[in-house]
Order: structure tokens, then C-alpha cells, then sequence
């Protein structure tokens, strides 16, 4: 959630965007896109951090305009 709330604030403070059309959702842990056994079983410690990287994403959806 820190990380969906950062990306708002974002993009209300540098951008200028209307903070009442912004809405963040964190998911955390709820929607890996690499799952926590996958990163656990990663050969190398750089296999590792390049999984880790994958779950460290922000996805944004547009859904109209003012």
C-alpha cells in the first residue's frame, strides 16, 4: 500500500493531477506475480533480487478523462 500511495502523491504533487481522480490500491502480498516459494528456490542471489524486482511494480489504469 506504501508504494500505490507514493505513486499518488506523485503524481498530485509533480504532475498536478486532481487528487479526487486518483485512487491508490496496494495489494502487497495478496497478488505476487512471483510467488514467495519461486523466490525462496532462485538459484542465485541475483535470480533472487531480479524476482524480488518483478513483485516491486506499480500498474496504472486509466479510466477517463476530465
Amino acid at each position: 500500500m506504501r508504494r500505490a500511495e507514493s505513486v499518488r502523491q506523485a503524481l498530485i504533487k509533480k504532475f498536478g493531477v486532481d487528487s479526487l481522480q486518483v485512487l491508490s490500491k496496494g495489494y502487497g502480498e495478496a497478488e505476487l506475480i512471483k510467488s514467495n516459494e519461486r523466490i525462496s528456490n532462485a538459484k542465485t542471489k541475483q535470480e533472487k533480487e531480479e524476482f524480488h524486482t518483478i513483485n516491486r511494480r506499480i500498474q496504472l489504469k486509466v479510466v477517463g478523462k476530465k
